[in-house]
């Protein structure tokens, strides 16, 4: 990945050849307090699917999830329920992808808390909701202004048949349709 003041751009190189075989452009300044770009590889490494990252106003820059095909850089799929979607994960070896759906709210100072995350598992192949829960949240430090609540981390196994989510005391698995 090679990052420019203003935008960054992905390069997907075959191993065996060492030529690039996808280049994607993308929104986000890498350098910016939105986190960036999260990318993962799925179906063995024949797809790659990015997602936005949360971040804080005015830095946010979230854009559909989206996803293509390596091979043909063509784009296969567009999660449209919202934008941005981290934190994520995505099955290697399946079409699902875990995605977080966040709320700011402004509190009376400049601080934000993240409130109530939505938790969805989308099939890109089949561009179908698999399965949506609210996601538990943690603190892991008070800041000056407030309490900034954060989602938990999430995984997903890599058929894309279990969820996992921990918030450092607790251990959730979901099993999936």
């Amino acid at each position: 990945m090679s990052s420019y003041k203003y935008a960054s751009t992905t390069h997907v190189a075959d191993y065996l050849s060492k030529k690039v075989v996808l280049t994607e452009d993308n929104p986000y300044d890498l350098d910016s307090d939105a986190g960036g770009l999260w990318e993962f590889f799925t179906e063995g490494g024949r797809t790659l699917c990015s997602v936005g990252s949360i971040g804080s106003e005015p830095a946010r820059k979230d854009t559909y999830t989206e996803c293509w095909d390596v091979d043909s850089g063509k784009k296969i799929a567009q999660f449209g329920d919202f934008l941005g979607g981290a934190p994520a994960a995505a099955s290697s070896h399946g079409s699902r992808r875990v995605l977080t759906h966040t709320a700011l709210f402004p509190k009376r100072s400049t601080a934000l808390v993240y409130f109530q995350a939505e938790r969805v598992v989308w099939d890109f192949r089949s561009g179908t909701e698999v399965a949506a829960w609210i996601a538990p949240e943690i603190s892991p430090m008070g800041s000056m202004h407030g309490i900034r609540y954060y989602p938990v981390p999430v995984a997903i196994s890599s058929n894309g048949r279990y969820v996992a989510e921990a918030d450092g005391t607790l251990l959730l698995i979901y099993e999936l349709p």
